[in-house]
């Protein structure tokens, strides 16, 4: 809002934030780059920033508490930014301690010691105030990944921003996340921000079994449906409407985007219902075989399946523990294709176990 005057924006900046699972801080970047390139040399006001098209449930029901530093568990929030995840890479290297990550945060790593051991054994200790501690013991001339959810993306949020706007204005104002705003109509758009094509997002949602995606498209399905505000509940409601209308099918419960909640309860005939149905429209058939993993080549199923000769397997995969599950089809180089799914429930054998399972199920389909 407000005026521009010699290079100077005299008003606030209203940032809208809606969940879009591809947005990095590079995105925000660019959309304050083409402020400055207005003319804008200094922000007389504050940036406001708006989280309303979702509501504040963050965590879906079910989910487990102490899960919740996983990047698998970051909340679900139209404020999303940079996946509200961490990822910082630990190098050792002639017994020196190298970090590296895309995001805009600090690292403390003081606390990591160059060990003998040939296994790695470093941890996040903590992450307050943007700061990350982390210790541990690695060895010479290794690599970690470590992950960290940012369970509080606005302060994370806020961190971007300073970096941002100290590197291209003169700004004296506060940063604030609040529900505030004005309407759109009396506001002027300065900068907006694409998603990736849902295409896309789609591939990361199933081919790495991206959970956050599948929460953030419940949420925006509800959000599309009623224009206000996008909820889990709502979201689900379509969801189960849809596949109720669809497919007569009553004997399911869902409550999340991921199936992370332990309270999600599907059957695998239900499951080859959608499949069948959906391999049998031109439109949606492309859609989902672009996007789940192939087995042997890419996502999950990269290092699996590997010595299937007379079909392509194009499969989901998930699992909790006690829980693996791959469902999906098999492509026959004879012209004969298939739907499967494979559900393993209540077992106290690993994962890798109930994963050779499944493979060797696929294995004898493979040599009919």
């Amino acid at each position: 809002d407000g005026i521009i005057e010699d290079k100077e924006l005299k008003g606030n900046i209203y940032i809208n934030f809606v969940g879009d699972p591809s947005f990095t801080n590079q995105n925000l970047k660019k959309l304050f780059v083409e402020i400055k390139n207005l003319g804008i040399n200094k922000l007389t006001g504050n940036i406001l920033v708006n989280r309303t098209a979702f509501d504040n449930t963050f965590y879906p029901s079910g989910w487990m508490w102490d899960d919740m530093d996983s990047c698998d568990s970051s909340p679900v929030d139209a404020l999303y930014i940079d996946d509200n995840c961490i990822k910082v890479n630990i190098i050792s290297n002639q017994n020196k301690i190298y970090s590296h990550t895309n995001n805009i945060v600090d690292i403390n790593s003081l606390d990591i010691k160059i060990s003998n051991d040939k296994e790695n054994n470093i941890k996040v200790d903590g992450f307050n105030n943007n700061t990350l501690k982390i210790s541990g013991k690695m060895a010479n001339g290794k690599t970690e990944e470590l992950e960290q959810s940012i369970i509080y993306p606005e302060l994370y949020l806020s961190n971007v921003l300073k970096n941002i706007i100290n590197n291209y204005f003169e700004f004296q104002g506060q940063i604030k996340v609040t529900s505030d705003i004005p309407s759109i109509k009396n506001l002027n758009t300065i900068a907006t921000n694409t998603s990736q094509p849902l295409s896309d997002i789609l591939k990361r949602f199933d081919k790495e079994s991206h959970n956050l995606t599948g929460e953030l498209l419940i949420k925006t399905i509800a959000l599309n449906d009623n224009k206000i505000q996008g909820s889990t509940e709502k979201g689900i409601n379509i969801m189960k409407k849809y596949l109720t209308d669809t497919f007569a099918y009553t004997d399911f419960n869902i409550v999340d985007g991921s199936g992370l909640s332990r309270y999600n309860l599907v059957s695998p005939s239900l499951i080859i219902s959608a499949l069948d149905y959906m391999y049998n429209q031109d439109k949606l058939k492309n859609v989902v075989l672009n996007s789940f993993p192939i087995g042997g080549q890419d996502g999950t199923l990269k290092n699996r399946l590997k010595k299937i000769v007379n079909y392509r397997v194009v499969a989901k995969s998930g699992s909790m523990t006690g829980v693996n599950c791959l469902s999906g089809y098999l492509i026959g180089e004879n012209g004969n294709n298939y739907s499967f799914s494979i559900m393993i429930n209540n077992t106290v054998l690993s994962g890798k176990k109930l994963r050779d399972i499944q493979d060797e199920i696929i294995k004898i389909i493979d040599m009919l």
